[in-house]
């Protein structure tokens, strides 16, 4: 007679290393059908890297090389503001797209975009500093892929930030309903030229701008105090 002597702990042994195989080889065959069956369209994709445009930076040239802006009441007092340099960075943005593998599905295009801003800081006229920014705003499914914003806030770089305050707002070459151009406007006596202001603004802001190319902000006024200064210069 021949005995089969069964050594029961190597095949526990055994048995487990073979619950780990199937369990392994199982894992990756989920995977890769997964991977087979999973849209392209739903993994979202490259886009551009915008910066800002030489046009949108030349709207604050004026304040590139000047450490303050002086302003004057309707009675002639200066009012002066300093001046911050010129600061920015890259963020991402994420907006709708056509996908490149169908394009009947849309897709999420992800990339980055450009901000610069610089602020008039003044505490004793006004306890916040006024932003100045740049913001490069990608345009989904559109033929042109980006419009530029030009806007002044109080507060905050971001008027939605907590604490901010929009003041005013201008899509730079697009027709916008809210704004009323000047080829040119009589402001307390002083004439400036190529004048942007907003209108029909609801609320209405707490600090109301008329903006030039070549100056910058040239007239605010407190809606609070009905107080108005009109811009002199740059030193």
């Amino acid at each position: 007679r021949r005995y089969v002597i069964i050594n029961h702990n190597e095949m526990k042994v055994n048995q487990s290393s073979l619950t780990l195989l199937l369990f392994f080889l199982i894992t990756i065959l989920l995977s890769s059908c997964q991977e087979d069956l999973q849209d392209p369209c739903d993994t979202p994709r490259d886009g551009e890297t915008f910066t800002i445009s030489p046009a949108a930076v030349a709207l604050v040239s004026n304040y590139e090389n000047a450490e303050r802006v002086i302003f004057k009441t309707e009675i002639g007092e200066e009012v002066s503001y300093d001046i911050s340099p010129l600061d920015g960075g890259f963020g991402e943005y994420y907006i709708g797209g056509i996908c490149e593998e169908d394009p009947s599905m849309g897709q999420t295009v992800r990339g980055t975009t450009q901000t610069l801003y610089l602020s008039l800081t003044n505490t004793i006229e006004i306890p916040e500093p006024i932003f100045i920014t740049m913001t490069e705003l990608p345009i989904a499914n559109n033929q042109n892929p980006v419009r530029e914003l030009l806007s002044v806030s109080l507060g905050q770089v971001f008027p939605l930030d907590l604490g901010g305050e929009g003041l005013f707002g201008y899509l730079i070459d697009t027709p916008d309903e809210r704004i009323l151009f000047h080829d040119s406007l009589d402001v307390l006596g002083k004439r400036f030229y190529s004048v942007f202001e907003n209108i029909n603004l609801d609320p209405v802001p707490s600090i109301e701008i008329k903006y030039t190319k070549a100056e910058g902000i040239v007239h605010y006024k407190n809606s609070n105090t009905g107080r108005e200064y009109i811009y002199d210069r740059v030193e």
